[in-house]
């Protein structure tokens, strides 16, 4: 199998559903664990989505990623995820493996939940927070046909002043999410 990274191409959105994740899983046993293997082989990466990439030439256009977990530093599979991003909301810069050379603005929750089939056919309800939400959400966006904003690759001192424009809020003030709840008994614990 011969998988390539689709380069400055916006990621198409994917329509097609996989109605039975567990018979698509083992129907594409190989090719899944493939892709798997090729994701965690790519220097400075820490998540591909499947439209990201081609298989023998052809984009690949089903619901699924590999991210890996930099808590515990192993790389996972995501099929078929269902995002729900929640807390603050930051400007995060970003590399992608698409544009190598070019830096992402974009605005990402510091937490997410997720609930999503592994490799092992199991469905899986799990928070992500940080980094790793981050991670989620760049790759969710990547299957949502999200289109981020792509600029020249920015030096580190333009990237620092960019993201210091996010703005936490007092302990006492009310949280930025939106749950009318003060910050300091919402979001400040995910931090």
């Amino acid at each position: 199998m011969k998988f390539e990274i689709i380069l400055h191409q916006h990621t198409p959105l994917i329509v097609e559903q996989i109605t039975d994740v567990p018979a698509f899983i083992d129907n594409n046993k190989e090719m899944l664990q493939a892709f798997l293997k090729f994701a965690a082989d790519q220097p400075n990466g820490v998540g591909l989505a499947a439209n990201q990439v081609s298989l023998n030439g052809e984009r690949l256009m089903h619901r699924f990623f590999a991210a890996k977990n930099i808590k515990y530093g192993n790389w996972g599979l995501f099929v078929m995820p269902e995002i729900t991003p929640f807390g603050m909301l930051e400007t995060k810069i970003e590399g992608c493996l698409t544009y190598p050379g070019k830096s992402i603005i974009a605005k990402r929750h510091r937490a997410c939940n997720m609930l999503y089939y592994n490799e092992h056919k199991t469905l899986v309800p799990e928070t992500f927070i940080g980094f790793n939400a981050q991670i989620m959400q760049h790759e969710c966006n990547h299957l949502n046909g999200y289109e981020e904003e792509v600029v020249d690759r920015l030096d580190q001192h333009h990237a620092s002043l960019i993201e210091r424009r996010n703005t936490r809020p007092n302990r006492n003030d009310s949280c930025p999410c939106g749950s009318l709840e003060k910050y300091k008994n919402c979001c400040l614990k995910l931090i």
